[in-house]
């Protein structure tokens, strides 16, 4: 009885996990989350909010579930940290561009712990944007250049350079039928 319970809540737990990769965004709010790597092998979220009066995002890193620090993203700040259980995070908003219609880019996590030093591509965000948010993956013509960049991968079957993460591309990034590579050890 006890094994079967425990064979349940991993069961819940994987795909809890599972379900959070990427972003999931509304028209003001955006729940982005990944899972770090060895040895940190924690859920990391950053939930933000696009605040149009201020031309802002404000927002919380969630660590394991727990609430490590909340920040305010501006063209001038892109970059936030926070020292926290013995361990520094960084957040970061790659390729942030704030207009008057909305905001859009990428969020990553830089994690210094215990001596392990991890970044965590957590996805790509979008809000009011008149038009969709400029793809940051469109200069990659080779699979070693196009995973360079972040939360960009290469489909090799059609050739082309995408935002997305160890999953697939981002929708409405585009989609790959097959030959998914993320990052630089994948590409052949």
């Amino acid at each position: 009885m006890k094994l079967i319970l425990l064979v349940v809540l991993l069961a819940v737990c994987v795909s809890f996990v599972t379900a959070q990769l990427g972003c999931t965004c509304s028209a003001t709010e955006c729940d982005c989350c990944a899972t770090a790597p060895s040895p940190i092998s924690a859920s990391i979220c950053y939930n933000s909010i696009w605040n149009n009066a201020s031309q802002s995002l404000t927002g919380k890193l969630v660590v394991a579930g727990l609430n490590i620090a909340s920040f305010e993203f501006t063209k001038e700040n892109p970059t936030q940290c926070a020292s926290v259980f013995g361990g520094s995070y960084c957040v970061n908003a790659t390729g942030l561009q704030i207009e008057q219609t909305g905001a859009c880019g990428c969020w990553d996590v830089d994690i210094s712990m215990f001596g392990f030093k991890n970044q965590v591509q957590i996805g790509c965000f979008s809000f009011g944007y008149g038009a969709s948010c400029p793809n940051t993956c469109t200069s990659g013509t080779s699979c070693q250049q196009c995973t360079s960049g972040i939360n960009c991968g290469w489909c090799s079957s059609t050739q082309a350079c995408l935002q997305g993460d160890q999953n697939g591309p981002f929708q409405p990034s585009g989609r790959c039928a097959a030959g998914w590579d993320y990052h630089v050890a994948q590409c052949s």
